[in-house]
């Protein structure tokens, strides 16, 4: 299952199945690539046999690094299956690991292990709980403020993602447009809709080591663009509306 689904800006419940399939002789695969640092994922006690993440969503290192994490019932899978694979052998990771000074089979990319233990660092000085927090409130900020301009999600606003919100295209609007203006004009890049979504959706994601000023600089790109092409939009709507989500009676300054 995959955690966060950023085309979609969907967050499935891992939690959930993961209750459900502790009845059924299963493993229980999930992919964390946009959510682990950014979401709560508890992969004991989600019941989680295989956990996969990537380096450049919400752990905000470069990308190029995968990270992946095993039980014992899904190293018992992997012990008695023929591996058809040569340089992602988790057998040969796992025996060059397990050595007393513990090393990779293969040659490493040494440099991106440099930055994702910086990367790290900066999670556990933030703190995991504050990051997931900062997250979520970045997230609601974002919806705020989308939805104060009159734009709709694409996604029922309870299952939207805490790291990406997905936003059905205005009426009449194009992609090319649109995106092509913010990126043009507002050096802001917001992701395009994939297969058939192409053209309809546009994505704003609020993952990694971002701050309450991207996204008002998002926002406000995005009001102005639709200003430009005749929409009635009321400047400064979102942007107060993100306002208020950080600052409900100014009991957010933490976020700032």
């Amino acid at each position: 299952m995959v955690h966060n689904e950023t085309s979609t800006g969907v967050e499935n419940p891992i939690e959930e199945v993961g209750k459900i399939l502790k009845d059924f002789d299963a493993l229980y695969v999930v992919d964390t690539v946009s959510s682990l640092g950014g979401a709560d994922v508890q992969v004991d006690d989600f019941g989680i046999d295989i956990c996969v993440t990537g380096s450049q969503k919400c752990l905000a290192a470069p990308p190029g690094m995968a990270a992946i994490t095993l039980n014992d019932d899904a190293w018992e899978v992997v012990d008695k299956t023929e591996s058809k694979t040569y340089y992602l052998n988790l057998k040969k990771y796992r025996k060059s690991g397990s050595k007393a000074v513990p090393e990779t089979p293969y040659t490493p990319s040494v440099s991106l292990m440099y930055a994702m233990n910086e990367a790290l660092k900066i999670i556990m000085e933030e703190g995991l709980e504050a990051r997931i927090k900062r997250h979520e409130q970045a997230a609601k900020a974002t919806v705020n403020g989308v939805k104060a301009i009159g734009l709709e999600l694409f996604a029922n606003e309870e299952a939207s993602s805490s790291t990406v919100t997905a936003v059905n295209m205005p009426e009449g609007m194009t992609d090319k447009n649109f995106r092509g203006t913010m990126r043009n004009k507002y050096r802001i890049e917001l992701a395009g809709g994939q297969d058939h979504l192409k053209g309809n959706v546009f994505r704003i994601g609020h993952m990694g080591n971002i701050t309450h000023r991207e996204i008002i600089s998002t926002i406000a790109a995005i009001e102005m663009s639709l200003k430009e092409f005749g929409y009635e939009v009321e400047l400064g709507t979102g942007v107060a509306a993100v306002h208020e989500s950080y600052m409900p009676g100014n009991n957010s300054l933490e976020f700032f």
